[in-house]
């Protein structure tokens, strides 16, 4: 591994960087073990507050809010949700005494749900618990603003959000099955932009057609998924994921605020892992060994990576 002192200050960064991720890893890891024994509210209490703590290190700009209720102002309630991203123009309509924030859906920039374990059955209720929040309008108050996703067309930039699950005894190929059999029942900008598991990998979407990787899935994307070739694997899946996301939230009437600066430099490089396309999609990943991921691990230095 070569001298640190020869990196450049966006690959040591980068590299910074990945080391935070892999000690958020470990934390994360402490924190499942260290509340198995504790009462079951507890401990999911416990399990999603670890995680907050990760997305507000990182995510300094937005108001991110656990266990946060949406609920329009006439009342209609889109259920609590385990983490919130909100807008910070746009602040809870009521903060009740347990501290628990009611939000308004236009406030909500995405969500996500936190499973200890995740299964079929909580697969596929937590899809369907996000899809409720997904479908939920943000309010029209931008009179000629539009946003197009797929083939669908928004007067506002809508929802979006997925699953992060600490564990889980599904192969990632029949978690991959039961997202594509549940999105076969639904409208695509209901379907989860992501699902992160801590010990598994990390599945999104891909267009079958040309093979580009997309944050948020058009009508006829299939899912696909990372196999870690690193512990943090998944957690850069899920961080960058969120990162790319982020770069279009906007609560509808508030003004549009330049693109945050990415998360994780993308020049330099980390590697979510081994992806997996369906039998059939192109192949249009041209990473063999560039990511800081193969310098920690000494398989290539930086200066290889260069010269490649």
């Amino acid at each position: 591994m070569e001298q640190e002192t020869d990196l450049s200050s966006e690959e040591l960064d980068v590299l910074g960087d990945f080391r935070a991720l892999l000690e958020e890893v470990v934390r994360l890891d402490h924190e499942y073990y260290g509340s198995a024994n504790l009462h079951p509210d507890d401990t999911g209490s416990e399990r999603e507050a670890a995680l907050l703590e990760l997305l507000q290190s990182r995510f300094r700009e937005y108001p991110i809010i656990q266990r946060a209720t949406v609920q329009n102002l006439g009342g209609t309630s889109y259920k609590q949700h385990d983490i919130v991203f909100a807008d910070p123009e746009v602040p809870p309509h009521r903060v009740l005494r347990s501290g628990r924030a009611l939000i308004t859906p236009r406030s909500v920039h995405a969500a996500v749900e936190v499973k200890s374990t995740l299964g079929s059955k909580n697969l596929v209720a937590s899809l369907d618990h996000l899809a409720q929040l997904k479908r939920a309008a943000r309010c029209n108050v931008d009179g000629t603003f539009k946003v197009t996703i797929g083939d669908r067309e928004f007067p506002y930039v809508p929802i979006s959000g997925g699953i992060f699950a600490y564990r889980s005894d599904l192969r990632l190929s029949v978690v991959a099955v039961r997202i594509h059999d549940w999105a076969k029942r639904n409208p695509h900008e209901l379907w989860p932009n992501f699902v992160t598991i801590l010990n598994r990998g990390h599945l999104g979407w891909i267009d079958p057609s040309s093979g580009e990787v997309r944050t948020t899935p058009h009508r006829n994307d299939v899912p696909m998924w990372y196999e870690p070739t690193d512990p943090c694997g998944p957690l850069i899946g899920l961080v960058h994921t969120l990162e790319g996301l982020s770069r279009w939230w906007r609560a509808p009437g508030t003004p549009w605020r330049p693109l945050p600066k990415p998360l994780l430099p993308t020049n330099v490089g980390m590697k979510i892992g081994r992806a997996v396309r369906p039998v059939g999609v192109p192949d249009r990943e041209d990473c063999d060994c560039l990511c800081v991921n193969c310098h920690y691990y000494g398989r290539m230095s930086f200066d290889q990576q260069r010269q490649a």
